[in-house]
């Protein structure tokens, strides 16, 4: 798993994962990084984007 980036991310974004880490010493310092982690209250959704083109004459 590295060292848990991808399974933070996706805990802020509310995306599930699943990740698994053989090293025991790996394994607590990515336990105490999520630890710590939670879903971000406010998320940008692309849906409420206008695609614009901007036509230079």
């Amino acid at each position: 798993m590295e060292t848990g980036t991808t399974a933070e991310v996706c805990t802020k974004l509310g995306i599930k994962w699943l990740g698994y880490e053989i090293n025991k010493e790996y394994r607590k310092d990515i336990e105490k990084r999520l630890s710590h982690c939670q879903k971000e209250p406010f998320q940008i959704e692309l849906t409420n984007f206008v695609l614009q083109k901007t036509i230079k004459k």
